[in-house]
């Protein structure tokens, strides 16, 4: 009976220490490994930030490294965003129409398939693989760009 136990003591130690370590290759670390302040020019935080700055934040706590290949490709894929969200047909739009839309549009072309475990911005835009945090980031910069007021929402 003892050996039994043992077994299982051991079979829960390792999944747990795989599960662990899945964990830490998907998601960033609580701590970025960046200070803010060295990210704005005069190092100070400001108040309220632009669209282009929540998109690099966002990327930032994903752990993209500014000018490598993901962040390029990421950039480029917002600039895409960007130009739709921000066209004539979209601006034509109440401000509710227009955050209709610019959700509907980020749902067929961006964000796929729901994933409660992946918080990653690029990992968003690359797979289409988003959860509540992911989509959050994204839909608050494309919303931003075009030119609606919103804002995070802090939750437990």
């Amino acid at each position: 009976m003892r050996t039994k136990s043992s077994f299982i003591f051991l079979i829960i130690v390792l999944g747990f220490g795989f599960c662990t370590q899945a964990w830490a290759q998907t998601h960033p670390d609580y701590e970025p490994a960046f200070s803010l302040t060295e990210f704005f020019a005069d190092g100070e935080l400001p108040s309220s930030y632009s669209a282009g700055e929540i998109f690099k934040l966002g990327l930032l706590y994903s752990e993209c490294t500014p000018g490598s290949e993901t962040w390029n490709r990421c950039t480029a894929d917002f600039k895409k965003i960007k130009t739709y969200v921000t066209s004539a047909e979209m601006l034509a739009l109440s401000d509710e129409e227009r955050g209709r839309a610019i959700l509907k549009y980020l749902y067929r072309d961006y964000l796929k398939k729901y994933s409660l475990n992946q918080t990653r911005l690029d990992t968003a835009l690359k797979t289409g693989s988003y959860n509540c945090v992911s989509s959050a980031i994204l839909y608050l910069a494309a919303a931003k760009a075009a030119g609606l007021d919103v804002r995070g929402q802090r939750t437990t």
